[in-house]
Parts: structure tokens; sequence; C-alpha cells
């Protein structure tokens, strides 16, 4: 039996417009990087999210010392003998002017025949919006749970002097701070930021 794909579901508009509700909500909480009360209450939305939809199904969700979430499935639904996956993406932001944006609040996702607008549509709650849309179809039975979990960090674009990038990450797996730091090798991190985009022949590439 063929296993579904996330850009099949994707295609169908109930799915899609699901997708859109994660986003514009999102974008809707301003988490300007500087302003750490802003960027706390985007990752308690999503860890709000995630405990809802995926920890009856046993996953675990929890926030780190630097206030980056980390949602992590089952240790016994892991096989480390496979490649592991972290799914990563941040919620901070920079700030934005309306004048950048036609007089529109930046912070509100407005949808034209074209793009979606709005300061982090792209840049990264695009990301963020996956991920809480693939937790969705998980907990709907819609998608397969994968060998791995997912990562919301904060100050990406801080210049922090701690930046909690996927290299931090990589660091607390091998320290065994994370739950799946057993695995021996083949971690890998995929960065939903900026990451598709269509040559001039119309065929998409990850970037």
């Amino acid at each position: 039996m063929k296993r579904p794909r996330p850009v099949d579901i994707l295609k169908t508009d109930a799915s899609f417009s699901a997708y859109l509700a994660h986003l514009s909500a999102l974008v809707s909480i301003r988490t300007v990087t500087s302003d750490a009360h802003a960027t706390a209450a985007g990752i308690e939305h999503c860890r709000k999210a995630l405990v809802a939809l995926l920890e009856p199904f046993g996953w675990r969700v929890s926030t780190d010392v630097e206030g980056n979430l980390r949602c992590e499935p089952r240790s016994d639904a892991i096989d480390p003998s496979r490649p592991l996956l972290w799914l990563c993406a941040h919620i901070d932001t920079v700030d934005a002017d309306p004048v950048d944006f036609g007089g529109h609040d930046p912070f509100s996702c407005r949808e034209t025949q074209s793009h979606l607008v709005g300061r982090g549509t792209n840049d990264c709650k695009a990301g963020v919006a996956f991920m809480l849309w693939y937790a969705e179809q998980l907990a709907a039975g819609a998608l397969p749970a994968f060998n791995g979990g997912f990562l919301v960090t904060r100050y990406e674009e801080a210049g922090s002097h701690q930046p909690r990038s996927a290299t931090a990450f990589a660091r607390s797996l091998a320290s065994g701070e994370l739950q799946l730091a057993e695995a021996p090798h083949k971690t890998f991190f995929m960065i939903l930021e900026n990451t598709v985009r269509l040559r001039p022949a119309g065929a998409a590439e990850i970037g």
C-alpha cells in the first residue's frame, strides 16, 4: 500500500486551508526577536498545539533552558538503526513597519493572487506552520509518524550570544541531553526555511 505524502494531502482545499490557519495564527503573534515575552508567547502557542495533538499518543513536548521547544515521540517508537530526522524552524522575526507592507499590519497574514504577505510568512513561520499541520495529520492518522521529531527555536534572528541553531541541537544530541542521543550516526536536521524554489524549468528543488 502506497504511503500518503504531505505534498499530496496539502493539495486538497480543506487541508491547505488548515495549513493557512496555522500560518495565519502564527503570523498574528508579534514574535520580534528582541521581545522575549513575544517569542515566549509564540513558543507557548506551539507548545499548546503540540501537547493537545500529540501527547495523547505518547509524544513528549518540552522546552529547554533557553526557551526552545522540542517534540519527541515515545522512545520505543524510534529505531536508532535507521536515519533520524529532526524538522526545525524558528518562531522569531525581525521587526516590521506597516509602510513596508503597503500600509497593512505586518503581523497579519494576507493572501494575494500570488503570495502570502506578512512578517514571517516565509522566514520562518511557514516551516513552523508545516510542523503544526503535520502534527495535526499525525493525530488524525492521515500521515505516518517518521523516525524523529520537531524543533522550534526562538532566537535565530537575534545573533544571540547563545543562538539555538541546528548545530546547537546537534551538540545536545551528542551530549545526551535529547532523547534521541542514543542514535550512533545518520541524524539529519531539515531546516524549514527558504528551502524550496522553482527553477526556470518550473521544477521544484530543495535549496
